[in-house]
């Protein structure tokens, strides 16, 4: 696997390396937590949009009338 990292991080990675390689396996478990977490999000929110669709709560929308037309 190739990393292309700056040389700021690149900097801060063999900084933590040298202390415990438990900080790549944090990485990794807060990577994954991050992913979960806006997959819940986005389910929680499409979810109240299907519901508010469910009890009649919509509205007709044009997108056109946000951006000037030339």
């Amino acid at each position: 696997m190739n990393l292309h990292l700056s040389s700021e991080l690149e900097a801060v990675l063999k900084e933590r390396l040298l202390y415990t390689d438990e900080f790549i396996n944090e990485a990794i478990r807060f990577a994954l937590e991050s992913d979960e977490f806006k997959g819940q999000w986005l389910q929680k929110e499409l979810k109240k949009g299907l519901d508010q669709a469910d009890r009649g709560e919509l509205y007709d929308w044009d997108i056109s009338r946000h951006f000037k037309q030339a």
